[in-house]
């Protein structure tokens, strides 16, 4: 809980200030928390923060879905981040206790244990023994496994002392040692907004439409969103949008749209099929060679990128072909630029699109989970 209020004022819509926020506790079943946002009067609720485990397991049950589907009708979704908002430690998880002794009924449950689930929650209430947490405690702690990462273990909040800690712990890969000499692409250069010519867009009533808006920039001006389901790339296209009165109702966390498959396909938010969902993004992303968009319905360019990719000359002075280790942040970038780029080059990106288009290459390369991850393993390694 103590992420979620700084994590919600800047991801609700925004029209001319930031909401006002005000917390309370509640206690009960899950239908009756959900229940107060249809109340009258004092127990009247404007939202409700529910582990999203719970409402998955609850939609699994016939009995519980009918109420839930009355419930949740014209509820707005937002499903939290948990780079920002971490789970508390071993959320969502279930145990079944029984007497160490008894061998017969232990090897029986073995038979039920998820060898994964118990070694990412392990992790997770190890961490919380470590820092003397308990029910009130004030940080979320979530480890789990990334395709092309491994686990990535998030930590973020204030420990008992009131310290506060934002971390990401995962095993980053060795670095060579030696000269080295940086192009970091990630790195938006001045003037990069002028290098963006929007396009003619036809098509601009998404009402009713499951959307997957790729950066903030690829969002029409004129955009018709009545009743959409909007989702983005990660945080930052999310909090940009916001301020432009958009409800978005999660992200990919800047992990791809291939990570946030899994969330989309849960049948409890009632989403339409990939097949049928519209992604606007940028016209270079469109192109056959670096789309990869072939499982979503349409795809829709907003946007064209006119001039040099962002980053380029932002390297301390030196020249591209001096770099040694580069951080492409799309498959368009590279392609510009790939002819000036050394043979002998280390390259890195973040999961998702653009390491999908560098494994299509044949490029041996390294995946981050973002671009601050792979400057701090350049200035660490």
């Amino acid at each position: 809980m103590e992420n979620i209020p700084d994590f919600l004022e800047k991801a609700l819509p925004q029209f001319h200030q930031k909401p006002h926020l005000e917390f309370l506790e509640i206690r009960g079943n899950v239908n009756t928390r959900l229940s107060r946002l249809w109340l009258e009067g004092p127990k009247k609720l404007d939202a409700v923060v529910l582990a999203f485990a719970g409402l998955i397991r609850l939609w699994n049950d016939p009995t519980a879905r009918e109420e839930m589907k009355t419930l949740l009708r014209m509820a707005k979704w937002m499903v939290l981040p948990l780079r920002e908002c971490p789970t508390a430690p071993g959320q969502g998880a279930l145990a079944i206790e029984c007497r160490k002794s008894d061998t017969e009924l232990r090897l029986l449950l073995s038979q039920y244990n998820d060898p994964e689930t118990t070694r990412h929650v392990s992790r997770e209430r190890a961490f919380l023994k470590e820092w003397g947490g308990g029910c009130h405690q004030k940080f979320g702690a979530t480890s789990m496994e990334v395709s092309e990462l491994g686990d990535l273990f998030y930590v973020r909040g204030k420990m008992p002392d009131d310290r506060f800690i934002d971390r990401l712990d995962w095993v980053a890969p060795r670095r060579e040692p030696g000269e080295i000499c940086v192009w970091d692409g990630s790195m938006e250069s001045p003037g990069s907004k002028a290098e963006i010519r929007y396009l003619n867009v036809n098509k601009t009533d998404f009402s009713g439409h499951s959307v997957f808006i790729a950066h903030a920039r690829a969002f029409p001006k004129e955009a018709k969103l009545e009743h959409a389901r909007i989702w983005t790339s990660g945080v930052q296209s999310w909090f940009k949008l916001a301020k432009r009165g958009v409800w978005v109702e999660g992200c990919a966390e800047g992990m791809g749209f291939s990570f946030l498959k899994p969330t989309l396909k849960e049948e409890v938010l009632e989403l339409s099929d990939l097949k049928s969902w519209v992604v606007l993004t940028h016209l270079q992303a469109c192109q056959a060679e670096a789309s990869g968009w072939e499982e979503v319905g349409e795809v829709i360019p907003v946007y064209e990128t006119q001039a040099l990719p962002p980053g380029l000359g932002q390297v301390s002075g030196q020249i591209l072909g001096q770099a040694t280790h580069f951080y492409w942040h799309s498959s368009f970038q590279y392609q510009r630029l790939e002819k000036s780029v050394p043979k002998d080059a280390h390259h890195a990106c973040g999961p998702g699109k653009t390491a999908h288009f560098l494994r299509r290459k044949g490029l041996d390369f390294t995946v981050f989970p973002s671009p601050q991850e792979w400057r701090k393993w350049i200035k660490e390694g």
